[in-house]
């Protein structure tokens, strides 16, 4: 075999390896075992109402997406949001103003949701627990996704 080959066949292999390695092999829904949980080291642990939620370290986690681990060791996701139903075009201006501030708030007059999106997963609990506070009335969610959705 050619050796420009050889080095093409090379360089394309450790592309798909670091990319295998980038993403992480992790998929949401999927289960991972004590010893992979334990491979991971320690991560910050929250507590949102009655869940306990982990998030896992850098390689899994970026600017858009926070991997997460549940108690039960499922791996799930959050795009660092917080929904809030039946919302006013006031509610908007009362999220921009509340501690942490928010990296983008969008208000969806049809369906009268508002999401506002945060830098991180610790920034999106702490506005969560702000917004509940200064609006307690509010329907306030973060949303976190546990389980592939498929189409049937």
């Amino acid at each position: 075999m050619n050796t420009r080959i050889r080095a093409g066949l090379a360089i394309l292999g450790l592309v798909f390896s670091l990319s295998a390695s980038a993403g992480g092999g992790l998929a949401i829904g999927q289960k991972l075992s004590k010893s992979e949980i334990a491979e991971l080291g320690g991560m910050p642990e929250y507590k949102i109402g009655k869940l306990r939620v982990r998030v896992l370290p850098s390689p899994y986690t970026d600017a858009d997406i926070t991997y997460l681990l549940n108690s039960r060791g499922v791996v799930g996701t959050s795009r660092n949001q917080v929904l809030i139903a039946d919302a006013t075009a006031d509610t908007q201006n009362t999220v921009e103003q509340i501690q942490p501030r928010p990296k983008s708030v969008q208000y969806h007059e049809q369906t009268r949701i508002l999401v506002a999106t945060y830098s991180d997963f610790a920034q999106a609990i702490d506005a969560l627990e702000a917004i509940r506070t200064a609006q307690p009335d509010a329907k306030v969610a973060l949303p976190m996704l546990f389980k592939q959705q498929r189409p049937k």
